[in-house]
């Protein structure tokens, strides 16, 4: 039991940081820093998204079936001419823990195919013991880029918590990280995506997926991620006016995770 409250410990720190809300880009094992969809700019804030769409997410995962890790959320999202522009609230934990978050995102186009942006994020923290109550406010950032050098190729970069880079880190700050991707479409049906992941004091977390399009209606995702787990699985159903995302991971000693999310499409634009 002791190896399982070592790696809870470090879940923990991990829930405090930047919170996955593509959980169809969890469906191929990486947090999608890359790829471009309707939700993308809430993980990577440079990602352009989909332009002709506003949307609107609900989600739930489950954590390996620990409460303290169990994680839920909304989020927006919506294009304003060349820029794109986000939000996201989302809770982790119950009681005595919780972990409440709110992100907001913003990304502009500098060239015709680079992109740059911005996160800023505020963390609320609540752990209550022997009947008292201790609150955490905190806050954190990530600059983001994203570029298409090639047709049906992207890359992208993310630093998370760049103001935490120039100070000592005490156990309330986050922790510095950065992420790095490629994501490459050789049929229309189909998108490869590799990630590399370095935290400070961290070995590098490598990551890669596939997501194929059977269908205009279903798709279908898996991936393998260096760190914690042997095989990601994800699935979507897509109308018109709304998708529906699933995802499943199996943790090396943890067990599993699971995570599904709403999606509804506002309006397009022509």
């Amino acid at each position: 039991m002791s190896y399982r409250l070592i790696l809870l410990a470090a879940c923990l720190a991990l829930a405090n940081g930047v919170l996955a809300s593509n959980i169809r880009s969890w469906g191929m094992a990486t947090s999608g820093v890359s790829l471009s969809d309707e939700i993308a700019i809430l993980t990577n804030p440079a990602s352009p998204g989909d332009t002709s769409a506003s949307t609107v997410q609900a989600y739930v995962e489950d954590r390996y079936g620990i409460g303290l890790l169990r994680n839920c959320g909304l989020a927006f999202a919506t294009a304003a001419g060349n820029r794109r522009l986000g939000m996201e609230v989302t809770q982790t934990g119950k009681a005595p823990y919780r972990n409440n978050q709110v992100n907001l995102s913003a990304g502009i186009t500098l060239f015709s195919k680079s992109r740059f942006g911005i996160s800023l994020r505020a963390y609320h923290r609540s752990v209550r013991e022997q009947q008292q109550t201790t609150s955490i406010l905190t806050w954190g950032s990530s600059l983001g880029w994203w570029i298409q050098p090639f047709p049906k190729t992207s890359l992208g970069l993310v630093i998370d918590h760049p103001e935490s880079m120039t100070r000592t880190i005490s156990t309330n700050d986050e922790q510095p990280s950065i992420r790095c991707g490629l994501s490459w479409s050789p049929l229309r049906a189909i998108n490869w995506s590799l990630e590399a992941v370095q935290r400070s004091g961290t070995p590098i977390v490598v990551a890669s997926g596939i997501r194929y399009q059977a269908t205009s209606m279903l798709g279908f995702s898996c991936g393998w991620r260096s760190d914690r787990m042997l095989l990601s699985l994800g699935s979507s159903v897509s109308f018109s006016t709304w998708r529906l995302d699933f995802y499943f991971e199996q943790h090396r000693q943890l067990g599993t995770r699971t995570g599904a999310a709403l999606l509804f499409f506002l309006h397009k634009r022509s």
